[in-house]
């Protein structure tokens, strides 16, 4: 019977540890995962001029405002979600994600983002549309 408890403290041990290692990651990818969302929200709401500012300097110096209005369109978005996201280097976030459209259909996404003077800003996005659900 001691054995027992013993093994049921060593499982349950591991399993807040595993718990905290998850809580820790979403702690830590909360921001980009924001900043990532607002922008796809700006983007379905066609503020070109506000989703732009929210990408990365290194990025508007190689695309121009006029070719990102062209190249990003969005319509319908109904939710974002998460499934994958990970932290390089403190400054560095890529986030995989699937995108909900009001017409049933979906799109897997995937977003690079750096942090800049504090602030998570896009550095790429990446859609591939799925069909309906």
């Amino acid at each position: 019977m001691k054995a027992l408890k013993w093994v049921g403290i060593g499982v349950g041990g591991f399993a807040a540890v595993i718990g905290a290692i998850f809580a820790a990651v979403f702690v830590l990818t909360a921001g980009p995962a924001g900043a990532a969302t607002e922008f796809l929200k700006m983007v379905n709401e066609d503020r070109y001029e506000d989703a732009y500012q929210a990408t990365t300097p290194q990025f508007r110096k190689e695309v121009p405002l006029q070719k990102f209005r062209e190249a990003v369109r969005l319509r319908g978005l109904e939710s974002v979600s998460w499934h994958s996201r990970g932290i390089s280097t403190g400054t560095g976030a890529t986030l995989e994600g699937t995108l909900k459209l009001r017409d049933g259909s979906t799109a897997a996404v995937i977003v690079k983002l750096e942090k800049i003077e504090g602030a998570w800003k896009v550095y790429s996005v990446v859609m591939r549309r799925n069909g309906a659900s």
